[in-house]
C-alpha cells in the first residue's frame, strides 16, 4: 500500500500534465481554425453554395458558436439561408472579396453573405478542428 500511495501523486501529476497539453492543443487548433481557404465546387460539391462557379472563401467557425450568429444573419438577410448543423463543425461562406475580413473582425456585421452552409469533408477548408 505505501508503494501505491507513493505512486500516485505522481500519476495525478502526469494526469495534470496531459490535460494541460489537451487543452493547449485543443486552444491552438480552436485559433489556427480561422484561417481562410478557397474552395471550389469543381473538386467538392459540398464546397459551394450553389450560387457561383467561381472559388469562395470558407472559414470555420465552428470554435465560435457559428448557429446562432448564422441564423441571425438569415433573418435579417432573406438571401441568407440558416445554417444546417449535423456536427459541431460549420462553414460560413461569403464573397471571395470579403473573405480576409472575416479573419480579422468577427464581430463585424457582414452584408455580403451567399450563404451558410455545413461542410462535411475536409477537402472544403482542411479544417485542424475534428
Amino acid at each position: 500500500y505505501a508503494r501505491i500511495s507513493q505512486i500516485a501523486p505522481e500519476l495525478t501529476m502526469a494526469s495534470k500534465i496531459v490535460l494541460a497539453l489537451f487543452l493547449l492543443v485543443s486552444y491552438v487548433a480552436s485559433i489556427s481554425a480561422l484561417d481562410c481557404f478557397d474552395c471550389t465546387n469543381k473538386y467538392d460539391s459540398d464546397c459551394t453554395s450553389g450560387q457561383s462557379q467561381n472559388y469562395e472563401t470558407c472559414a470555420d467557425l465552428s470554435a465560435y458558436n457559428a448557429t446562432a450568429w448564422c441564423i441571425s444573419v438569415s433573418l435579417a438577410d432573406p438571401w441568407v439561408q440558416p445554417l444546417e448543423v449535423i456536427t459541431n463543425r460549420s462553414c460560413y461562406w461569403m464573397k471571395k472579396e470579403d473573405g480576409d475580413d472575416i479573419c480579422k473582425d468577427l464581430e463585424k456585421s457582414y452584408v455580403n453573405v451567399t450563404q451558410c452552409k455545413y461542410c462535411n469533408t475536409d477537402k472544403c477548408n482542411n479544417s485542424p478542428i475534428v
